[in-house]
């Protein structure tokens, strides 16, 4: 047996050898074949906890023998290492926010050591507020150290001079935020990225203070998604395909051939605003629109009545989703 074990074969191996000549039974032999591996850290090289929280984050490692984890450097008070099973966890003391710069070390005594410097970020509650807003309105983390930016506001927080609803409210409607939005429906329902500004008009009918669902019906009755909707579904007539592409992205679901007979007979014509219009307003869109915001925002399936009210009350998305950002539940949570 001779070779190069490839990379990342490192383990043990039951290797059967058998002798056979035709004389009496064959001679067998079992045995194990140990490739050993060098250590290395597969785990990210950076997390976040925040003060007052508690919260976990594990280190992975590969190579054989199994390697042996170490940490050096100092952590922040309230957290710990266990080196056995590579968890790093607590709940960041009062005090504690800042930057902490570690060292995870494994070894297994085949060839060096791997050594991983590794970034551990603590937050203010406020911190973590502003940041979980900025990830779910405008796409991105925010610099949390920028009074031009994302730090602006973990200020405003921190110093009482606004409360948890009125930075969502500011986050939420702001230029960056609808362009976000737009960009988004245009992906989602007309398979493009928006090109040389042409999504401004719609953001500025935003920032007006038309609603969401006012603004999506037009990208919804427009020329453009009628046309979309004829390559993207495989039978039927024009407006058929309309409707059924209609059912599939906003529904989730294909749409039986009565469904797509009404809508077809009540439709005064093909590509229509208003038809949208229906499809944004009804139960079953905005049931499958307001979950998605309590698993996405608050992490956790809407309880039925609070849903139901929702659902049937003349909330606009925005109203609905800054409702659950300035919640105590998303501060805590988000």
């Amino acid at each position: 047996m001779a070779g190069t074990p490839a990379t990342g074969t490192g383990g043990l191996y039951r290797i059967t050898v058998t002798a056979h000549n035709g004389v009496g039974r064959d001679a067998v032999q079992n045995f194990y074949v140990p490739v050993q591996q060098a250590p290395a850290i597969t785990s990210a090289a950076d997390t976040t906890f925040t003060v007052g929280r508690p919260g976990t984050f594990t280190v992975t490692d590969t190579g054989f023998g199994a390697p042996a984890l170490s940490e050096s450097g100092a952590l922040p008070a309230g957290l710990a290492f266990n080196a056995a099973t590579g968890v790093l966890s607590g709940t960041p003391a009062a005090g504690s926010a800042g930057a902490y710069n570690l060292i995870f070390a494994a070894s297994n005594g085949v060839g060096p050591d791997a050594a991983q410097t590794f970034t551990l970020t603590v937050l203010t509650p406020q911190a973590h507020f502003v940041q979980a807003l900025y990830r779910d309105e405008l796409g991105r983390s925010g610099d949390l150290s920028s009074p031009s930016d994302a730090g602006f506001w973990v200020q405003v927080l921190s110093n009482g001079i606004a409360n948890q609803a009125m930075v969502a409210a500011a986050i939420e409607h702001s230029p960056e935020a609808r362009v976000h939005l737009v960009a988004f429906w245009y992906q989602s329902y007309l398979g493009r990225q928006a090109l040389n500004g042409e999504d401004f008009g719609l953001v500025n009918l935003l920032l007006q203070g038309q609603t969401e669902g006012q603004v999506l019906s037009d990208i919804l009755g427009s020329t453009e998604f009628f046309n979309r909707a004829q390559a993207l579904i495989g039978s039927g007539t024009p407006p058929q395909r309309e409707v059924a592409a209609l059912y599939r992205l906003l529904l989730n679901r294909a749409a039986s051939p009565g469904e797509v007979a009404a809508w077809v007979n009540a439709m005064s014509q093909p590509g229509s605003p208003g038809v949208a219009r229906v499809f944004l307003d009804s139960s079953e869109f905005r049931t499958r629109l307001f979950t998605s915001y309590y698993n996405a925002l608050v992490h956790r399936p809407p309880d039925i009545v609070g849903l139901k009210a929702l659902v049937f009350s003349n909330f606009d998305a925005d109203v609905v989703r800054l409702g659950l950002e300035a919640s105590g539940e998303f501060f805590a949570n988000g």
